[in-house]
């Protein structure tokens, strides 16, 4: 089977000939060859290559896709707290950029939010720290949820999660 294959591969007009298919059969499958040659070959050792980079560089493999300098966690904090009370609640955030970068702060669509660190905070690559976020909440939306969405400002290129908490309103219709 295997020198049918590399036959196949290295002498294509016997194969076609071994195969029993007609002239037009047998351009479709090299037309299909050539572009699963030149298309899934070239992407999947591409992967194969951003897999070894996340092994050898201990970087998660979507940093490395997406362009992501930093990790955060949890994705969402989820709580339940009346309206007007203060939540605190700590973020974990990992420099996934490969390279050291700041923290210069971060930016929340209301003063309800404030982080408790003093800013800036510098991180090498690979290094984490936590990021603590003092949230006075607010009136709930239609889903009973009151939900922040600050996003940390960094002194480096690429994509930033923001670091989400929602706080499912107790009292509130829809969250009992």
């Amino acid at each position: 089977m295997c020198g049918i294959a590399l036959s196949a591969v290295t002498f294509p007009e016997e194969a076609r000939a071994m195969s029993g298919y007609g002239e037009a059969t047998w351009f479709r499958v090299r037309h299909i060859w050539t572009i699963l040659k030149f298309t899934v070959v070239p992407a999947v050792l591409a992967i194969a290559a951003l897999a070894a980079v996340q092994v050898i560089s201990g970087r998660p493999l979507t940093a490395v896709v997406s362009g992501q300098v930093l990790s955060v966690d949890p994705p969402v904090a989820r709580v339940c707290a009346r309206v007007d009370e203060v939540v605190h609640y700590e973020f974990r955030i990992r420099n996934v950029s490969g390279q050291s970068l700041k923290v210069l702060g971060f930016n929340s669509d209301c003063g309800c939010a404030i982080a408790t660190n003093s800013f800036p905070i510098s991180l090498s690559a690979g290094e984490a720290t936590q990021i603590r976020l003092k949230v006075t909440v607010g009136k709930p939306g239609p889903n009973g949820k009151f939900v922040r969405n600050p996003i940390l400002l960094v002194n480096r290129e690429g994509t930033v999660p923001p670091l989400v908490l929602e706080a499912v309103v107790v009292g509130s219709a829809d969250a009992m």
